[in-house]
């Protein structure tokens, strides 16, 4: 019996991986503050997904498992089922211990024991964790005035972070931050790579007067989104104080202007900012392809925001670019007139996956073909980024420490103590029923 529930999840696991989501009928566009959280989210499959905001899938799983507590389902009937419809052990772990931090450690010793009998794909890779299980920051443990330097310590050093987003194209930030301090983190950032760092293009469609920060674990670094001489401008105007808005990277994220070939950085120096001398696509996507680095998310693409102004020769030796004649007229005059947009244009989205080629597709190609013929020189393009931040399907689960790490995070309890459970005996395993889901 135990062997054909085994192959039937294994079946049920396996389907989920070569499945993709169906599109819902309509599809509403997010704008605004929406679009920093969903591009977080939508850049990287795996991106802190119980930290997702604005609320999306995670916080449907996280309603899904509530309500399963609340209707007293068996609770190795939720872990199945959660991972069944594509979440992992660990993050179903999450959710339940902080539903029911109570009973964390018989949610721990559960989904031990459940471990065995799910493919690998139901945890994820090690490259997956990290940050992942990070917690809001509290006021009240804030100073009166704090600084950027507070906000980069409880995130590098305690993985305490900002999770909700403000209100930026309003010109609402998370914190008012000295100008002094922005030109010293500036300058730091400056010290280190060479040249002043950027991970984006903008567009003069996105209006703000917030900063933006963005936190990179790797190196700790903080790579300001204003240019060096804004900032000096801002100071010699009287300009004190700033909103800033916070923007936590991943792993493995990188400034874009980190794939620019060092031996260009002398002849950047009196270029315009923002310049993308030095650097391709196909630098892009080698990076991607060799190392895992990715570029953080624009600020918000669906007005103009974008990575790189690529050329269009490139473009069409990278992808298949329909020829005229193979194009209808309707087509063919729809992209005419996009690009008779040219200030209001949106940029090419490329999407890139990671695995043993080059794998990578563009939202128009058609776009490019009415580019070439109008002899333009580089068209706008946003990547974004995928990958299978999982264990293999074909080997057993093996992430006691992942889903350690979730009950702990999700429980909050400083006095949780794990205890792993004995091996597995010939017959059922029986566990006592959980409590229903705690009132906060």
């Amino acid at each position: 019996m135990i062997r054909q529930f085994r192959k039937t999840v294994l079946a049920t696991t396996l389907l989920v991986c070569n499945l993709a989501h169906a599109a819902p009928d309509e599809v509403r566009v997010e704008t605004g503050t929406d679009d920093i959280g969903v591009d977080f989210y939508q850049q990287n499959d795996f991106y802190a997904a119980t930290l997702n905001s604005p609320e999306s899938t995670a916080g449907f799983y996280e309603r899904q498992i509530n309500w399963m507590l609340q209707n007293d389902y068996p609770p190795a009937s939720i872990i199945m089922s959660s991972v069944g419809r594509g979440m992992t052990l660990a993050d179903t772990a999450y959710f339940m211990s902080k539903a029911n931090p109570e009973q964390a450690e018989a949610i721990f010793a559960l989904a031990v024991d459940i471990m065995p009998t799910l493919p690998g794909w139901a945890c994820s890779a090690d490259s997956g964790m990290a940050n992942r299980y990070d917690s809001p920051i509290n006021a009240g443990e804030l100073p009166a005035n704090p600084t950027l330097a507070t906000f980069t310590s409880l995130y590098f050093d305690q993985h305490k972070r900002f999770m909700d987003y403000p209100n930026w194209q309003q010109n609402e930030g998370q914190a008012t931050i000295n100008v002094d301090e922005l030109l010293d983190f500036k300058q730091k950032e400056i010290d280190l790579a060479g040249r002043d760092s950027w991970w984006y293009r903008p567009d003069d469609r996105v209006h703000t007067d917030v900063i933006m920060a963005t936190l990179y674990p790797t190196g700790r670094r903080v790579v300001i989104d204003a240019r060096l001489e804004e900032l000096q401008k801002l100071r010699q105007s009287g300009t004190a104080q700033v909103p800033v808005m916070l923007l936590y990277a991943e792993t493995g994220q990188v400034p874009l202007s980190d794939l620019q070939n060092v031996a260009d950085r002398e002849v950047q120096s009196n270029q315009a900012p923002y310049d993308d001398f030095g650097i391709s696509a196909s630098d892009v996507i080698a990076r991607f392809t060799t190392t895992g680095e990715r570029a953080s998310p624009t600020r918000d693409w669906h007005k103009g925001d974008h990575h790189l102004q690529v050329r269009v020769a490139e473009l069409q030796e990278l992808f298949e670019v329909p020829k005229k004649e193979d194009v209808s007229a309707a087509d063919w005059q729809r992209w005419e007139q996009e690009l008779d947009k040219a200030q209001a244009l949106t940029p090419l989205r490329m999407s890139l996956y990671q695995s043993a080629g080059e794998d990578r597709w563009l939202s128009e190609p058609g776009l490019v073909a009415v580019a070439a013929e109008r002899q333009m020189e580089a068209l706008p393009v946003v990547f974004f980024y995928h990958t299978n931040q999982r264990q293999a399907c074909g080997v057993p689960a093996d992430c006691i420490d992942h889903v350690k790490e979730a009950v702990q995070q999700g429980s909050q309890r400083a006095d949780f103590s794990p205890i792993a459970p004995p091996p597995r005996p010939s017959g059922p395993a029986v566990y006592p029923p959980l409590p229903p889901v705690s009132p906060n």
